[in-house]
């Protein structure tokens, strides 16, 4: 391999954005098709919601291992394990509040 020779890659194909100043990798007008086909697969299946719901810890290790992935089924993750996180609080106060002796 010649040094003088320009590397052959994808990233060959780059412009710099005037506006921003960052370079961007121009794909030719075309669509990313993967993309479209991945987030009609990125849906959080029913089992793994309720579990995220139960069992919040559960739910944050679901979003962290889907994140990189399919970020649309993580953020579900996330969602419902804060969402029973937070009525889990309110159900153990308000037991707490009734059962309370004075």
């Amino acid at each position: 391999m010649n040094p003088k020779e320009p590397i052959e890659d994808e990233f060959n194909n780059q412009e710099e954005d005037n506006l921003t100043g960052f370079s961007v990798l121009w794909d030719e007008g075309k669509p990313p098709e993967d993309e479209f086909k991945n987030q009609e697969k990125d849906r959080l299946s029913t089992g793994l919601s309720i579990l995220s719901f139960l069992v919040p810890l559960a739910g944050a290790i679901i979003y962290y291992s889907k994140k990189p992935y399919e970020p649309r089924s993580a953020k579900t993750a996330c969602n419902l394990a804060w969402w029973g996180f937070g009525i889990g609080m309110a159900i153990n106060i308000l037991a707490n509040l009734l059962t309370a002796k004075y």
